[in-house]
């Protein structure tokens, strides 16, 4: 009788051990979902994330689909992704809620209130069928963000969702770019004149005028001289002499001072035909 029984004992042991075996190896799919935030303020976001794992030779992954019911939580968005595998495949769901009602305040009194979803439910296809699937979600505890005090001071509380009139421009972005873009090159233009002039001690058009040779500074001298006195043209001219004599012009050097002593004074025509036959010459000399 010993032996008998403990061999039944043993055979009742076995059949329990390969019960949950054989209830895995049927299988086909499993589901996992979670919450974030587990607490939260009142009008923050709740994000659902859900995975339905599928084995890739019994269940079409593309037949998985979603029930629930996350009252009183709105659902904002939902989105869905499926990955196939060779022997495993995927459809995730990823869903965002919000609430925005009385119903998720926190009770009078009480600084948080507690709520629990309905489980999910997850429809799919494998080879015996439609089969359906259960996953429980923890609860998510909302908190106020006035304290109970503040919240007890106001007789209610309310919001609004407006909706924005369309954006408007009295110009337009691209143009005002370009424009913005040429006001800092004129500005950076500026910047560097004043440089110069800082360093130089010249204004900008004087330090211009500093790179210019010695005899094209006597010609400029000699052009605004012929607008003025006879002093002042006689002594432009000998300085344009003096120029012309060290820059290796001696005839156009003796013209400009016989012009610059000449009676009567020198005439503004006078001046025009010498300061255009230097600059023909000059021209034709080269840098």
């Amino acid at each position: 009788m010993g032996l008998r029984r403990a061999f039944l004992l043993l055979s009742c042991g076995l059949a329990l051990l390969a019960g949950p075996a054989e209830a895995g190896a049927q299988e086909s799919a499993r589901v996992d979902a979670a919450l974030t935030p587990r607490t939260l303020l009142f009008g923050d976001a709740l994000y659902v994330r859900v995975n339905v794992f599928a084995d890739s030779d019994l269940v079409d992954v593309a037949s998985v689909e979603l029930e629930s019911d996350f009252r009183p939580f709105e659902v904002e968005r939902t989105r869905r992704e499926l990955t196939r595998g060779s022997a495993l495949s995927r459809a995730r769901f990823t869903i965002a809620l919000r609430c925005l009602s009385v119903h998720c305040l926190p009770p009078t009194g009480s600084s948080a209130r507690s709520t629990r979803f309905s489980p999910l439910v997850v429809h799919l296809e494998d080879e015996n069928g439609e089969q359906t699937l259960e996953a429980p979600l923890p609860p998510v505890r909302m908190a106020s963000r006035l304290s109970v005090r503040e919240s007890r001071g106001e007789d209610r509380w309310s919001y609004d969702v407006a909706t924005l009139a369309p954006v408007s421009y009295p110009i337009s972005p691209g143009l005002a770019i370009a424009l913005l873009w040429a006001l800092a090159v004129a500005l950076g233009l500026l910047a560097a004149l004043l440089v110069a002039y800082a360093t130089t001690g010249k204004a900008p058009h004087r330090a211009l005028a500093a790179r210019r040779s010695p005899l094209q500074r006597a010609l400029a001298l000699v052009r605004r001289a012929a607008k003025r006195g006879a002093d002042e043209r006689r002594e432009a001219l000998e300085r344009l002499a003096r120029e012309l004599r060290r820059a290796g012009h001696p005839e156009l050097a003796e013209r400009s001072g016989a012009l610059a002593w000449s009676r009567p004074e020198p005439g503004e025509p006078e001046i025009g035909a010498l300061v255009g036959d230097v600059e023909r010459s000059a021209r034709a000399a080269g840098p």
